[in-house]
């Protein structure tokens, strides 16, 4: 329950920052009082009220979604099934991309691990199973490789113009591209693997992720084919400058 925990994690965050500032603040109050000044202070007391309010809203949101996550054992089986994922973005300096299933565990983690001579790596986990590993490099064309525990694919980047990318390996192809209701689409031997969309996800998931979220649902469920979007949606949002 990776996501809950997650959302406890900020819930608590925000209640105590809501704190801090009610003690800030009131000792501020007092400390006007004692000196009998006032004037353009009120404002400054009325923007820090707001920001007390704004964190406490906060912390009540994700309170109220960490309660709405199920934990029940049969319906996390049944929607980690369902092939759909909703996306996340962590901040920092590195790439990483985590897929939560509907059950709020994390399914896949795409993290970025290192940076050599132009070179980014990464490692792709599934849940607490298999690993992958993936590398991005410029040389005359973007090329993308995926290590396989057998095996190994090797993408280079043929086209990029207007709402497409295009990869070839050998005769077979790989392709990104915005539909005109601005999904994403990832394509294998021009056969559909997986759709992104914002706004569109299932009724129950509403109560425990953002609404415009967006959403990675997977039309074929192979193993190869899951690693093989993930890594293609990983470029993408580093080099989303192609769907300007």
């Amino acid at each position: 329950m990776e996501l809950k925990k997650t959302y406890s994690t900020l819930s608590h965050m925000y209640l105590c920052q809501t704190v801090i500032l009610a003690c800030g603040l009131s000792a501020f109050c007092l400390t006007l009082m004692y000196i009998g000044r006032g004037g353009m202070f009120n404002w400054l007391i009325l923007a820090v009220w707001l920001f007390i309010l704004y964190f406490a809203a906060r912390y009540f949101y994700y309170q109220k979604i960490e309660e709405n996550i199920s934990g029940e054992k049969g319906e996390e089986e049944r929607q980690a099934d369902s092939g759909q994922y909703l996306i996340q973005f962590p901040p920092g300096a590195k790439l990483s991309v985590q897929l939560y299933d509907g059950s709020g565990r994390l399914g896949w983690l795409l993290e970025e691990k290192a940076f050599r001579q132009q070179i980014r790596y990464f490692r792709l986990e599934r849940g607490a199973g298999a690993t992958f590993s993936a590398t991005v490099r410029k040389r005359q064309n973007w090329e993308i490789s995926i290590g396989f525990p057998a095996y190994e694919r090797f993408f280079s980047l043929k086209r990029a113009k207007g709402k497409e990318m295009i990869f070839e390996n050998g005769s077979r192809t790989c392709a990104i591209r915005k539909n005109g209701n601005h999904d994403l689409e990832f394509y294998r031997d021009e056969q559909l693997l997986a759709v992104v969309s914002r706004g569109v996800m299932p009724v129950s998931w509403q109560q425990k992720f953002p609404l415009n979220a967006p959403v990675l649902t997977f039309i074929r469920g192979t193993e190869e084919d899951e690693v093989l979007v993930i890594a293609l949606l990983a470029f993408f949002y580093r080099h989303n400058k192609y769907f300007v």
